[in-house]
């Protein structure tokens, strides 16, 4: 015990030249994975952070990373929305998948779009995305927040989350929530925030697209109102502040969100959501 009333850390880790972007534990705790401005992905061993492995490939700034619950795999996206996925016995990359959130601010020459935050679904059969996409002017906020849903087994984008009122942002977060819903958090261009609930069993149903659509790559751009693969929220909670993550309690009462202006905002499941049919 000690009469010091500030929380010390108990160890220090460069992990990155340059910003740590991200950081997961691993399902059995004995990992931790990191992602920077470097470029690189770095894996920790969490009792005494040592290196265990990195990991290059990403040519632009990886964001997000988020181990398979089966413990044997890793993903990790970029600001290009580049998603790679590591085997984590030899830590080799196996696969990359190009996703819809296309980043690079012409006005600005500047990589500011793809992800912001990944979560695997508890059984591993889904990974969700949160970032932005049809960037315009990123520093001005205009650019569109997405959270793409993807099949884990057949690597396909599978839909679309935005906002219901097509708000220009980001999406700083996503998780899934035990209710069978998925939560999350975009930070509006306005300068406030919304929470959005989504219903799970629409967010992973595969659309059919028309020919055309399947054609035409820039389909899968366009604003939230004309997106094929756009499935609006059952449930919104507008946020006065700009939101810049999420968080659930494991038994999904509670919701922790930080905010730009410093503070972090604690909201309590008061009663169950019924999503609506």
């Amino acid at each position: 015990m000690t009469d010091d009333p500030v929380p010390r850390s108990l160890r220090m880790v460069r992990a990155h030249r340059g910003f740590a972007r991200w950081v997961r534990v691993s399902p059995d705790g004995t990992l931790l994975a990191t992602c920077g401005n470097d470029n690189m992905i770095r894996i920790w061993s969490a009792d005494v952070g040592e290196l265990v492995a990195e990991m290059s490939g990403h040519d632009r700034n990886p964001y997000a990373v988020d181990f398979h619950p089966d413990g044997r795999q890793l993903v990790s996206q970029d600001l290009m929305g580049n998603v790679k996925i590591w085997d984590l016995e030899n830590f080799n990359e196996l696969q990359s998948i190009p996703t819809v959130m296309t980043g690079y601010d012409n006005k600005f020459a500047a990589d500011m779009g793809g992800a912001r935050d990944m979560r695997f679904s508890p059984d591993g059969s889904i990974v969700a995305s949160a970032g932005i996409t049809n960037v315009v002017n990123s520093f001005a906020g205009q650019q569109d927040p997405i959270i793409a849903v993807v099949d884990w087994k057949t690597r396909q984008v599978l839909r679309h989350l935005r906002p219901a009122d097509n708000s220009t942002g980001i999406a700083w977060g996503v998780r899934f929530h035990p209710g069978s819903f998925i939560v999350g958090v975009v930070a509006k261009q306005s300068g406030s925030g919304l929470i959005c609930f989504w219903k799970s069993d629409e967010a992973i149903q595969a659309v059919k697209l028309s020919k055309k659509e399947k054609k035409d790559p820039a389909a899968k751009l366009r604003q939230a109102d004309k997106d094929p693969l756009a499935l609006k929220p059952f449930h919104t909670v507008e946020v006065d502040k700009c939101v810049r993550g999420l968080d659930l309690t494991p038994d999904g009462r509670r919701l922790a969100i930080p905010c730009f202006d410093g503070s972090l905002r604690i909201f309590e499941m008061t009663k169950k959501l019924e999503p609506s049919s």
